[in-house]
């Protein structure tokens, strides 16, 4: 991926966002967005709701939510690649006859597993109707121009109470680790990263580049 333009990791993400509505092209100019908890987040942190508008989003709804069918618009999802946004993507076009949208653009926040590939490739309506794929990687948010947060409130005590769940530790550094990873996706860069060999061995300094 090429470095993107310089600037504040905010106007980045904004342009990014942007950039993903402008590339959908309607035969009306018009489009709806549909979100999930996640990526309303994500892109509110860093789009005000007349950006969108100012690109032809006549709409931006909430995935979770019962929403009206508007079987003549275009729709862009961008979304978290959970099962359960993926089932509800499903679920908008289960009826061949009265599809929730014209079309789909689906554009995830982080990668989509196999699993879900899968799983989306048995709704034969969703792939006729799917225009669009794509992954940007953009699980942060923009708290300032040169500030982000991976929004996980829940890490530090994950982290460092006195005995918390093995399981539990090693989820919360898989979500750090896959958050900072879209952070140095949108901002081009291949970071050097050092750490501390471990007491037990298997370890040492590391580097990558």
């Amino acid at each position: 991926m090429p470095a993107p333009s310089s600037g504040s990791i905010r106007s980045i993400v904004r342009t990014r966002f942007l950039n993903v509505i402008r590339e959908v092209q309607t035969a009306s100019g018009w489009k709806v967005v549909l979100v999930d908890a996640l990526s309303v987040r994500v892109i509110s942190h860093s789009c005000r709701l007349s950006d969108l508008m100012d690109e032809g989003v006549t709409l931006v709804d909430n995935l979770e939510k019962k929403r009206q069918p508007m079987p003549t618009m275009e729709a862009i999802y961008i979304i978290s690649p959970t099962a359960a946004s993926i089932e509800r993507v499903k679920q908008d076009f289960q009826d061949p006859e009265k599809p929730m949208y014209a079309a789909a653009h689906i554009y995830l926040t982080y990668e989509l597993d196999n699993m879900l590939i899968h799983s989306m490739k048995q709704s034969p309506e969703l792939v006729l109707r799917t225009k669009s794929l794509r992954e940007l990687y953009a699980e942060f948010l923009t708290v300032e121009g040169q500030v982000y947060s991976m929004d996980l409130p829940e890490a530090f005590h994950r982290l460092y109470s006195p005995q918390p769940p093995k399981r539990e530790r090693a989820e919360m550094v898989h979500h750090m680790v896959e958050r900072l990873l879209t952070l140095c996706v949108t901002l081009g860069e291949r970071p050097l990263v050092r750490y501390k060999k471990s007491a037990g061995g298997g370890g040492g300094g590391g580097g990558g580049g």
